[in-house]
């Protein structure tokens, strides 16, 4: 986009500067209706510009659009999945089902997803009955009349499963 010769320039949006807006200008020969637009019931669309954004709207599909769809595609079959995006951009996912989903879609794409940065899958750990402490387990006990089940549950992104899957 930064090649085409309208393109003015960008700027890092204030709440996430991974995110830039690009500015793009507008051909001279169409800049007043463009400023019409903003009353469009009042001002009306001119003949040739209605024809320009119909011939613009109805054009052949340009390799940007095949590959926005193919996105859009990829995000929808996502959004299917119990997932949750990690900053935003990170595939992360809940359970085997969207694993194996977010798998597949990006080995049909040479290994990546193209809606998310990657796949960041989680690693949960359950431990029962495990007393991290020589005197916990007394300090336990006399808390209670009744036996204890003492349950640890820790979730963390694990780096090292996403490269045994892809070995």
């Amino acid at each position: 986009m930064r090649k085409l010769p309208s393109w003015r320039g960008s700027h890092d949006e204030e709440f996430d500067n991974t995110y830039a807006d690009d500015h793009f200008g507008v051909p001279e020969e169409w800049i007043e209706d463009v400023k019409a637009l903003k009353d469009i019931l009042g001002n009306g669309i001119r003949k040739e510009f209605g024809q320009h954004l119909l011939a613009t709207l109805r054009r052949e599909p340009t390799e940007g659009d095949k590959c926005m769809a193919v996105y859009e595609k990829e995000q929808s079959e996502l959004s299917r999945t119990r997932h949750f995006k990690a900053n935003g951009h990170t595939f992360v996912p809940v359970d085997d089902a969207a694993m194996e989903t977010a798998l597949k879609l990006a080995g049909a794409n040479g290994g990546e997803l193209r809606s998310a940065w990657g796949i960041f899958p989680m690693s949960l750990t359950i431990k029962t009955n495990e007393i991290r402490w020589p005197n916990a387990q007394s300090q336990v006990q006399s808390l209670s009349r009744q036996p204890l089940i003492l349950l640890r549950f820790q979730a963390k992104y694990s780096f090292h499963f996403l490269v045994l899957i892809w070995r």
